[in-house]
C-alpha cells in the first residue's frame, strides 16, 4: 500500500508539474547531469552507466547480449540495403561501461568513446584492453558542450553509435544539438544507430524539463513519427526502424531504435518500408 501511495504521489506531481509548465534552463539540465554521472558515491551510478558486473549486468550474458544485438541489428539493416558495415573511424556517444564498444569496436582503426565521466571512460577503455581491442579514443565531454569533443574527433567518422542516451540527455534542445553533431561528423554515406524512449498517450511519458536527477531516463522522450521528421529534416535518409515494446533485461519499455545515413547527395529520400 505505501509503495501504491507513492506512485499516485508520484503520477499527480508530474501531471501539476506538465500542465503548469514547469520547466528548468536547459542550462541548469546539463550543469545537473554533469553532477549526476559524476557522483559515483552512489551505489548504483556504475549501474546506470551499464558497466560490465553490475545491476543486471551481474549476469555476463547480458551484457553481452544487449550490445551484440545492437550491432546485429545494423548489419541486418544494411544488409537489406546491400552494404557492408566495415567502419574504420566510429564515435560512440555515451560509450558507458563499454557495452557495444566490445562489438563494434572489432576492426576499427580509431574507436571515440565520448562521455560526461571520466571513471566511466576509464570503466570502457578497461573492457577494450580486456578483449585486446586497440584504437580506443576517450573524449569527456560537457554537457551542455558537446561540440568540444569535435576538437578530439578526427571527421569525418564513418559509424555513430547513441544506444540508451537520448532519454538521458538534459533537455530536448540537448537531442536536437546531439543529432546536428552527428550529421557534422559523419563522412557522406556514413550511418548512424541512435535510439530513443518513445512517448506514448500517457502523460507521464512526456519530457520532464526539470528535476534530471528525480526524471532519470524519462528526461526526453519522442513520438517516434516526430524524431524522425527531426532527422529527416537534418538531411538524414532513414533506412531502418525498430519498434520495441519492452526491454526485460533492463526492466524498460517503448523503445525504438533507428538506423540513419547521410546521403552521398543531399535530398535523398528514405528507403522504401523504413517504418
Amino acid at each position: 500500500m505505501t509503495k501504491l501511495l507513492a506512485r499516485i504521489r508520484r503520477k499527480a506531481s508530474i501531471l501539476i508539474r506538465t500542465l503548469a509548465g514547469h520547466r528548468e534552463s536547459e542550462a541548469a539540465l546539463g550543469q545537473a547531469a554533469n553532477r549526476f554521472w559524476n557522483d559515483f558515491a552512489s551505489p548504483v551510478r556504475a549501474q546506470e552507466a551499464h558497466w560490465r558486473g553490475h545491476g543486471p549486468f551481474a549476469d555476463d550474458a547480458v551484457w553481452l547480449k544487449l550490445g551484440r544485438g545492437h550491432l546485429e541489428w545494423l548489419q541486418q539493416v544494411l544488409h537489406s540495403q546491400g552494404r557492408v558495415l566495415q567502419p574504420r573511424r566510429v564515435v560512440e556517444w555515451g560509450c558507458g561501461g563499454g557495452m557495444n564498444a566490445v562489438h563494434f569496436a572489432r576492426g576499427a582503426q580509431r574507436y571515440y568513446g565520448v562521455d560526461l565521466s571520466q571513471p566511466t571512460l576509464r570503466e570502457c577503455a578497461r573492457q577494450l584492453q580486456r578483449e585486446r581491442l586497440d584504437g580506443f579514443v576517450p573524449v569527456l565531454v560537457d554537457a551542455n558542450q558537446p561540440r568540444a569533443a569535435l576538437s578530439v574527433i578526427e571527421a569525418p567518422c564513418d559509424l555513430f553509435v547513441c544506444t540508451y542516451v537520448f532519454e538521458l540527455l538534459p533537455s530536448v534542445g540537448h537531442a536536437r544539438e546531439l543529432l546536428q553533431l552527428a550529421w557534422d561528423v559523419l563522412a557522406p554515406e556514413g550511418v548512424a544507430l541512435v535510439h530513443i524512449r518513445c512517448a506514448t498517450a500517457a502523460f507521464t511519458s512526456r519530457s520532464r524539463p526539470w528535476g534530471y536527477e528525480e526524471n532519470m531516463a524519462h528526461n526526453v522522450t519522442f513520438e517516434l513519427v516526430d524524431f524522425r521528421a527531426m532527422c529527416e529534416g537534418l538531411g538524414f535518409a532513414v533506412l531502418g526502424v525498430q519498434a520495441v515494446d519492452a526491454v526485460p533485461e533492463l526492466n524498460e519499455k517503448n523503445y525504438a531504435y533507428l538506423v540513419l545515413m547521410k546521403p552521398l547527395v543531399a535530398g535523398v529520400q528514405s528507403a522504401p518500408g523504413a517504418a
